[in-house]
C-alpha cells in the first residue's frame, strides 16, 4: 500500500486566487466552525489597526478530481478560510448596497473579481470555491448566505434555524462592523 498525497502550503493570496479554479474541501473529520466574536475582533484589528495580518500556514492535501478544478482538502486553516471569506461576503454585500443605482464600471470590476474569489464556474455552474462540511449545518448555511448575497438568489430556501448558527453570526458581526 502506498499512500501519495501531495501537501500545500499556500499564501492566502493563492487560497483565493482568481486565476485558478480550485475547490478546498473542509473534510467531515474537521470541527464545525467555532470562531467567536473576540476571534472576529482580532482579525479586524490585525487588518486594520496593525496593518499586519497573521494568517498562518493553510495545509492542504492533495489536487484530486478533474484536472481543470482540482479540489485541495484542507487540512489546516479551516476556521481562518471560513472567517476570511464570510469578511470578504459582507464587504461584496456592503458593496452592493453602496453602489446600488450607480453605473460604476470601476465597482462592477471590483464586485465580479470578489465573486470570482468565492465560487468557481465549474462546467458553467458556479460553486463554492470554500466547501464546508456538513457539521452543524456549515455547509447548508455558507451556501445559502453565498446564493442569496452573490447571485441575489430570493427564492434559495433559508436554513431553519439559520440566525443561531455561528456562521450567520460570524457574516453579520462583519456586515455590522
Amino acid at each position: 500500500y502506498k499512500m501519495r498525497e501531495t501537501f500545500h502550503k499556500a499564501k492566502l493570496y493563492d487560497v483565493f486566487n482568481i486565476e485558478n479554479q480550485r475547490q478546498i474541501q473542509i473534510p467531515i473529520f474537521q470541527r464545525a466552525y467555532s470562531w467567536i466574536s473576540k476571534k472576529w475582533e482580532k482579525l479586524l484589528q490585525d487588518i486594520f489597526v496593525d496593518d499586519s495580518l497573521f494568517m498562518g500556514v493553510i495545509t492542504g492535501v492533495g489536487d484530486i478530481g478533474d484536472t481543470n478544478y482540482p479540489i485541495l482538502t484542507l487540512v489546516d486553516g479551516q476556521q481562518r478560510l471560513t472567517t476570511l471569506s464570510l469578511f470578504i461576503l459582507a464587504i461584496y454585500k456592503r458593496l452592493n448596497e453602496i453602489y446600488e443605482d450607480k453605473k460604476n464600471e470601476e465597482y462592477f470590476e471590483f464586485k465580479n473579481d470578489i465573486k470570482k474569489r468565492l465560487v468557481i464556474n465549474k462546467h458553467n455552474k458556479y460553486e463554492t470555491r470554500l466547501t464546508l462540511s456538513s457539521k452543524d449545518k456549515n455547509k447548508e448555511d455558507y451556501e445559502y448566505l453565498i446564493n442569496f448575497i452573490l447571485f441575489q438568489d430570493k427564492n434559495y430556501k433559508k436554513p431553519q434555524n439559520f440566525g443561531n448558527r455561528r456562521l450567520s453570526h460570524a457574516f453579520n458581526f462583519f456586515y455590522d462592523n
